[in-house]
């Protein structure tokens, strides 16, 4: 994901900061997540950080024809931001790019075509160094407003979607200045 404009590289280097307080979950917390949100102009960029297990039953490369479909139908979702992530309605948003980076889905999220997304057997370890699965998924999803004037307020619907999903530590640069919130299955607006 390095195809970010500069002003948005350097506000999500701001986000990361050591000088914030950091309210972010350790570096691999099932339930949790981590959302950078970046507003500048017409253009929005959100940034999502989180254990796969919050979307899946697995960590690992999918294995059997379930966990392949599973993958698939994820990645599909995903690729739909728009459906996840509901900016103003007045602003005009739409959805532009996607990345999507998972080294457990990397052969599915390369290849969108079911028939193309074939895990090969020795591709992926299934354990980790201290024989721990801990998979994650980083994703990025860029919008352009035609009325960023009107552009107030983000509703996130991911935890609908994913209910394993409970909270997403956010830390964001909009118009209104730099900032910080927590979302719950109970709270999915930002506004600004």
């Amino acid at each position: 994901m390095n195809t970010l404009p500069a002003f948005f590289a350097a506000a999500l280097a701001v986000l990361f900061s050591p000088a914030l307080p950091s309210r972010a979950h350790g570096p691999h917390e099932h339930g949790a997540a981590r959302m950078n949100l970046a507003v500048e102009g017409d253009s929005v960029v959100i940034a999502l950080e989180s254990p796969l297990a919050n979307f899946l039953s697995f960590e690992h490369a999918p294995e059997t024809d379930q966990q392949k479909e599973d993958a698939r139908a994820l990645i599909a979702r995903l690729r739909k931001a728009e459906d996840l992530f509901r900016l103003s309605g007045a602003a005009g948003c739409r959805l532009e790019k996607v990345e999507l980076e998972a080294e457990a889905l990397e052969d599915f999220i390369r290849e969108p075509s079911a028939q193309e997304a074939v895990h090969k057997a020795g591709d992926h370890p299934e354990h980790g160094e201290e024989g721990e699965e801990h998979g994650d998924l980083d994703a990025e999803f860029s919008f352009r407003c035609s009325r960023p004037a009107d552009l107030h307020s983000l509703e996130v619907a991911l935890f609908s979607v994913w209910p394993a999903l409970r909270d997403i530590d956010v830390q964001m640069v909009t118009p209104a200045g730099q900032g910080s919130a927590e979302l719950t299955p109970e709270q999915t607006l930002i506004r600004w």
